[in-house]
C-alpha cells in the first residue's frame, strides 16, 4: 500500500469522474454538486490524515465550539466600529449645527458633560434613539456594507 504522503501527492493526477468515487469511498455519499478540484483534494486529504493520525481531541473539540458559539454571538446584527483613540475629536454637523465630541479613555465628553456612549450623545443632538457609532460615522448600516 503506498504511503499516505504519495496518495495526497497523487489527488491532483485524478480526473474530477475519479475524484467523485473516492470522496464517495471516503465520505459514504456522494460529493455536493458545485465542488471545485482543489476543495475536494483538500477534504479528502484531511479525511484521510484523520483516519491515519487522528483528529482533533474531545476537549479541542468543545473547545472549538466555545469559539464559534462566543464568536457568533458577537457578530450577529452588531456594526463593525472603529473605536477612536482617547484624545480624538469628532465632529458631525446636524442641522447647520457642528457638534464636536472628545473621545476619552473611558467614555466620551459632550459641551462639557461626560458621556458612556455615543448613543447617549446621538439622542440629546437629534432627540430621537439611533446609533451614536453610526450617527457620527464610526460604523456602516447593514444597508450600506450590503451595497
Amino acid at each position: 500500500m503506498a504511503s499516505l504522503a504519495l496518495q495526497i501527492a497523487r489527488l491532483p493526477d485524478h480526473s474530477m469522474s475519479d475524484l467523485r468515487l473516492v470522496w464517495q469511498e471516503v465520505f459514504g455519499f456522494p460529493c455536493p454538486h458545485g465542488n471545485n478540484r482543489m476543495y475536494m483534494m483538500r477534504r479528502i486529504a484531511h479525511a484521510w490524515q484523520v483516519k491515519r493520525y487522528g483528529g482533533l481531541s474531545e476537549l479541542d473539540l468543545k473547545r472549538l465550539a466555545a469559539y464559534v458559539d462566543e464568536t457568533s454571538r458577537k457578530t450577529k446584527g452588531e456594526h463593525k466600529v472603529v473605536r477612536p483613540l482617547p484624545g480624538t475629536v469628532i465632529v458631525r454637523r446636524w442641522h447647520e449645527v457642528e457638534h464636536q465630541v472628545m473621545v476619552l479613555r473611558s467614555g466620551f465628553e459632550y459641551r462639557n458633560v461626560r458621556y458612556n456612549s455615543l448613543t447617549e450623545i446621538a439622542r440629546v443632538i437629534t432627540g430621537t434613539h439611533q446609533s451614536g457609532p453610526l450617527f457620527f460615522g464610526l460604523s456602516r448600516s447593514s444597508k450600506a456594507r450590503r451595497s
